[in-house]
């Protein structure tokens, strides 16, 4: 997903053009095809655009999520926010367990957070911010441009 849960932009649903009772089978999914490709082609722009570009605001949610399939440990969603200077990361606790959020540089730290708790913090010079959870062995990075 996103770097933020709310997508810069909504993608409007695409329609094929109305069908005729005429138009030769051949046509119709063609026209199918074509309005899947434009759907799938306009989603893979939409996350690139999200996931590359520093995002400009006032703050940024990451979610701790609970393990789930390929995720036994749980994990930060998204993993990795690209934002601006000046930018406030706020972490929330969305699981059932005990989690922590850290900087590996040791400088922050949430401590021992429970579901429905969040911590944030303001990132005001560029560079790479990694941070873990001490619980879980969970990993993340803020990037600021």
């Amino acid at each position: 997903m996103s770097e933020p849960r709310t997508p810069e932009a909504a993608l409007l649903p695409v329609r094929p053009a109305p069908l005729t009772q005429h138009a030769p089978r051949r046509g119709r999914r063609a026209r199918r095809l074509a309005g899947l490709a434009v759907l799938v082609a306009s989603g893979s722009i939409a996350a690139s655009a999200c996931s590359s570009s520093p995002v400009a605001g006032k703050a940024v949610t990451v979610h701790v999520l609970d393990a789930s399939g390929a995720y036994p440990q749980g994990r930060f969603d998204p993993a990795k926010v690209v934002v601006r200077p000046g930018t406030k990361v706020v972490w929330v606790m969305d699981t059932g367990a005990v989690d922590s959020v850290t900087g590996d540089d040791g400088k922050w730290g949430s401590g021992l957070l429970h579901h429905g708790q969040s911590y944030a913090v303001r990132f005001n010079k560029p560079g790479t911010y990694r941070y873990h959870d001490v619980v879980h062995f969970l990993t993340g990075a803020v990037v600021v441009r």
